[in-house]
């Protein structure tokens, strides 16, 4: 069976530990794990800073 319609989304809660927020995914490229490209770059940079701290 095929489906016709508008295309098809996901939807997610924002993968930042201190972010309440919910995205919706339309599939243009990976998948979606935050709900702006600031909590994105927040858990990137705390990323990046605990590696280097350890090191």
């Amino acid at each position: 069976m095929q489906r016709h319609g508008g295309p098809l989304c996901a939807w997610g809660r924002c993968a930042a530990a201190d972010c309440d927020h919910f995205f919706v995914d339309t599939g243009r490229r990976s998948p979606q794990r935050f709900c702006t490209p600031r909590c994105a770059t927040r858990v990137r940079v705390a990323a990046h800073r605990a590696h280097h701290a350890t090191g």
